[in-house]
């Protein structure tokens, strides 16, 4: 069973928008960004969470550039 409390204050909302680790909210269509060594699904569920959320769709592939294996980003919509 769960004690029930009065009167406790909700706490304030966020005050500071929140930054993603990724640019996306910069990125205009055609713009593209490289990320070295990250894992390719977490990159894609980040890119397909934010571009639902703002009407925005990407396109992703594993790429080495130079010496360094990692996923490009692009922005197509």
């Amino acid at each position: 069973m769960y004690k029930i409390d009065k009167g406790i204050p909700v706490p304030a909302g966020r005050t500071t928008p929140r930054t993603g680790k990724y640019p996306f909210a910069s990125m205009s269509v055609g713009d593209s960004f490289f990320v070295v060594d990250e894992d390719q699904k977490r990159v894609a569920a980040s890119a397909h969470g934010w571009g639902r959320r703002h009407g925005a769709k990407f396109r992703l592939s594993q790429v080495t550039e130079g010496n360094d294996k990692g996923v490009r980003v692009w922005r197509t919509e």
